[in-house]
């Protein structure tokens, strides 16, 4: 981890799933029909936030009131190790001993995901 960049400001650092190399039935998928399959939308596992991501509150606030006032409560839509979709577009691409990274910003994080695997490209 200590040849990782750390995120900074308002963005995500995810690590893109790697899916199996071999179907369910047994067939092996060719180096270029797994980037084709990648690239069309990003799995991806969320590794750190950067100190500022998900703080802004005009952004990412939900208000709430008690007694009388009210309240403006910072709601993150991810969590580091949590799992996330984003556009095959986004980030900063870049590897680190043969393991490809991106840099994010909080807000392009489309959806969270219980299972990577479970999302087929269409």
């Amino acid at each position: 981890m200590s040849k990782i960049p750390q995120p900074t400001g308002y963005r995500i650092l995810i690590k893109p799933y790697k899916q199996p190399n071999k179907t369910p039935g047994g067939i092996y998928l060719t180096d270029q029909t797994q980037d084709t399959n990648r690239l069309g939308m990003v799995r991806a596992e969320v590794i750190a936030l950067g100190p500022l991501a998900y703080k802004d509150p005009n952004r990412f606030g939900v208000i709430r009131e008690e007694d009388g006032l009210r309240y403006t409560d910072l709601v993150p839509w991810c969590r580091e190790g949590d799992w996330v979709l984003i556009g095959k577009y986004n980030g900063t691409r870049f590897k680190v001993d043969d393991e490809e990274y991106r840099l994010v910003e909080d807000d392009t994080i489309l959806a969270t995901l219980p299972d990577p695997s479970a999302i087929k490209e269409v």
